[in-house]
């Protein structure tokens, strides 16, 4: 038992339309990680 442990989330995705990405900020460094959709160019953020 541990007091600050998390449980890690895996997530599957389609390896066909989606590619791993990370999305940084120009202005503040900031850094996403999430998964862009080829055909579409949209991306869903995860972190």
């Amino acid at each position: 038992m541990g007091l600050f442990s998390k449980k890690k989330i895996m997530r599957s995705y389609d390896k066909d339309s989606k590619r791993p990405v990370i999305k940084a900020s120009i202005c503040t460094g900031e850094q996403v990680a999430g998964f862009k959709d080829i055909h579409t160019g949209k991306i869903e953020e995860i972190m």
